[in-house]
């Protein structure tokens, strides 16, 4: 914009001032110089807006991966729960519990029991005899 008003009034940079009683317009460097840091702000904030743009998209591409990873995750766990549904329906694949012992197994009657569920039966079979 500098640029124009130097190649067509001179070395220096001129601004628009309206005279309302002549009717006449008179051209003031002060006036042309604050058109210019304006367009010059204008052009900073353009390149922000681009930068936070960028960043934006950025974002939302990680946000879709860490979406993708939640669901893979989800359907795994919906995959383990149903090879856990179907262990349970065979025999002998599921209420057996491993000793500390080592490698001698015992069978439990539910191997989701708590301590607390075991003492929780054990306390009913002692107040109904």
């Amino acid at each position: 914009m500098g640029a124009f008003f130097s190649k067509h009034f001179g070395a220096g940079v001129v601004s628009i001032e309206t005279n309302e009683k002549a009717g006449s317009v008179t051209l003031t460097e002060e006036y042309a110089t604050k058109l210019v840091e304006r367009a010059q702000a204008a052009d900073v904030a353009e390149a922000r807006v681009e930068e936070l743009t960028g960043q934006v998209n950025a974002l939302q591409g990680g946000l879709t991966e860490v979406q993708s990873a939640a669901d893979a995750s989800a359907a795994r766990v919906t995959e383990l729960e149903a090879e856990v549904a179907q262990l349970g329906k065979q025999p002998g694949k599921l209420g057996v519990v491993a000793k500390k012992e080592g490698d001698v197994f015992e069978t439990v009657e539910n191997p989701y029991e708590t301590s607390a569920d075991r003492e929780m039966k054990m306390i009913s079979e002692q107040l109904n005899g």
